[in-house]
């Protein structure tokens, strides 16, 4: 994003939606307005860009108020999550949801899907 559309944030970094949650890149400008050059943050992509926020220099920041916002793909197709969070899972204890159809296909799909 050009540094003249990031709508008046003083930090302004967004990352490349791109659908792999193990391949999260970012860029943007910081503060002062030097550019941040793209670079992969490494990791799944939820927890790297909350790790992010959170070492986010406030103090710094010129301004007094402070106003952070972020957003991130998951959890939405491909449903991909940090194995630790998978190896819990068991796809065979889920309760469907009633507008679940009846086929076979479908409830195997839902069971294994983490928005069944």
């Amino acid at each position: 994003m050009r540094l003249e559309r990031r709508g008046e944030f003083d930090t302004w970094i967004g990352y490349e939606n791109n659908n792999a949650q193990y391949d999260c890149w970012v860029r943007g400008h910081d503060w002062s307005g030097e550019e941040v050059e793209r670079y992969k943050l490494g990791g799944y992509e939820t927890d790297k860009l909350t790790d992010l926020l959170s070492r986010t220099p406030r103090l710094e920041m010129p301004r007094h108020r402070s106003f952070s916002v972020l957003a991130f793909q998951p959890p939405h197709s491909p449903y991909v999550a940090p194995e630790t969070f998978v190896e819990h899972y068991d796809p065979t204890r889920i309760d469907l949801r009633p507008n679940i159809s009846p086929v076979e296909r479908v409830i195997a799909e839902s069971r294994e899907s983490p928005a069944g």
